[in-house]
């Protein structure tokens, strides 16, 4: 019934009454100080929030992880706070600094952690002439998986953080998104990037075959970070007494990073498979799916 309210199911009540389950679950690689030792985790957007903190957890499962941030200065005091925790300097939605990023990385990637975000106010324009939202969250990320290659094998991990807002949101693509009539609305933009992430997620896995990484999208909840501070001003406060705490959200992300669960390309909330549409109306049609998917294949080529 709590879960049925939405909000006693996002907020933190929710993460406490559902995180009872978690002992059964199985922590699997979070399980000890050596459980991930020899494996090597990318983590995007890790500055802070939940990317920093998901840093944490693998690293204090004895992960080589590597902390992908855009900012050099914050990036390195983050990877101060990360035992051996090294620093990769990149903007995710510019493709060139994607394209470097990749090959700076290791020759093998056992966990991939796509946590990189934007949520802007107004309609921006990368250096490639996209729209930031989509940019960071679906072509950089997608560009990167496709670019690590070989690298990432079948038992690899890759973990895309989407959102609770995509579940109230259908695809609606009209080209490169919102560069027609449509007003832009940068929550609107952000929650349909985030639905966008799971359909590329199960277009990879339908793609690589027996090849392919294991891939988890996931909503971490309602969590306190500073882009919910700063992006939702009104959200955070009415919600900010409620708001999960930064490791809370982290939680899933590192269980899904640290060990393959389920079928590959499912949607997961508190450790257990979701699901991706709550209403009909949100589920795109076809056509919409795969233009998406076309120009996303195009834009990301590696």
């Amino acid at each position: 019934m709590l879960d049925g309210t939405v909000v006693f199911s996002f907020d933190r009540t929710g993460y406490a009454r559902h995180s009872r389950d978690f002992a059964v679950s199985s922590p699997g690689g979070l399980d000890s100080p050596n459980a991930l030792s020899g494996q090597v985790a990318v983590v995007t957007g890790a500055n802070a929030g939940i990317g920093l903190e998901t840093s944490r957890l693998l690293a204090a499962a004895g992960a080589e992880v590597w902390m992908v941030c855009r900012d050099p200065a914050r990036g390195v005091a983050a990877v101060a706070t990360v035992p051996g925790a090294r620093l990769a300097i990149a903007d995710m939605s510019n493709r060139m600094d994607v394209r470097k990023l990749a090959t700076s990385l290791p020759e093998h990637v056992d966990m991939l952690v796509h946590n990189a975000g934007a949520l802007v106010d107004k309609r921006v324009t990368t250096a490639d002439g996209l729209e930031t939202t989509f940019a960071t969250h679906v072509v950089g990320p997608t560009m990167l998986t496709r670019l690590l290659g070989a690298r990432l094998t079948p038992e690899s991990r890759v973990v895309w953080v989407s959102s609770g807002g995509m579940l109230t949101q259908r695809l609606r693509w009209d080209g490169q998104p919102w560069t027609g009539g449509r007003r832009f609305d940068g929550v609107v933009a952000y929650a349909q990037c985030k639905r966008m992430q799971l359909l590329v997620a199960e277009w990879l896995v339908e793609s690589g075959g027996a090849r392919s990484p294991w891939h988890a999208t996931m909503h971490p909840g309602w969590v306190e970070t500073a882009g919910v501070r700063t992006s939702l001003p009104t959200f955070h406060r009415y919600t900010q007494n409620i708001l999960r705490s930064p490791a809370q959200g982290a939680d899933t992300v590192a269980w899904l990073a640290a060990a393959r669960r389920g079928d590959n390309g499912r949607f997961w909330f508190d450790r257990a498979e979701a699901k991706p549409y709550w209403f009909s109306w949100t589920r795109e049609s076809e056509a919409e799916r795969k233009a998406m998917l076309e120009s996303v294949e195009f834009l990301s080529r590696p």
